[in-house]
């Protein structure tokens, strides 16, 4: 069976040819193809703008988190000891900075060099102070802050470094004069800001 439109004609006579009218589309329904189409092309670019717009929106609320108000929360994920093993932490473990006081609730996984409270339950991370130095470095492009920490009323840990990036990711390193180093990747959390 062959389909031919009318006014075609046959090569071969034999075979039964059966005529097909063109098909008309109707105005209503190609408008509704092209409206159709369009959605499908552009819907993924306006969900990448709002995508931008909210990465935008949380750059703007940890800028304003770390440098206007200093005060923020670093809620650590993992823990890299010098060992090198990273451990996936379970529970929640918190960083808090404000512009007068510093709460650490953050374990130590490392080695001692000296005798430190051996028998305590205690975490040698777990400390408050209120005597520290805070200092703010900004990249160039602006997108990622280096916070520089040396607590004054501690003994151990004496400096902290924080490196936190405008998607909320940060990353911590704790250096002490009577421990092996330990870092902390993790996110700065806003709803624990307010």
């Amino acid at each position: 069976m062959v389909f031919l439109y009318p006014g075609s004609y046959s090569l071969y006579p034999s075979i039964k040819t059966v005529y097909m009218k063109p098909i008309l589309l109707n105005k209503s329904f190609c408008l509704l193809i092209f409206s159709v189409l369009l959605a499908a092309f552009t819907s993924p670019s306006i969900a990448q703008n709002s995508k931008q717009e909210k990465r935008k929106q949380k750059a703007m609320q940890i800028k304003a988190a770390i440098i206007d108000s200093q005060h923020f929360v670093f809620m650590a994920e993992s823990a890299i000891p010098q060992s090198g093993e990273i451990r996936n932490l379970t529970s929640e473990y918190s960083f808090t900075v404000t512009k007068d006081s510093i709460f650490s609730l953050l374990p130590y996984y490392g080695r001692a060099f000296s005798s430190i409270d051996y028998g305590s339950s205690k975490s040698p991370m777990e400390f408050t102070s209120t005597k520290f130095h805070y200092q703010l470095s900004v990249t160039k492009k602006g997108d990622e802050w280096d916070i520089l920490i040396e607590t004054l009323d501690q003994s151990d840990p004496k400096k902290i470094s924080l490196y936190i990036y405008d998607n909320g990711y940060a990353s911590m390193q704790i250096n002490s004069s009577n421990r092996t180093p330990i870092s902390f990747n993790g996110h700065i959390e806003l709803s624990a800001v307010n």
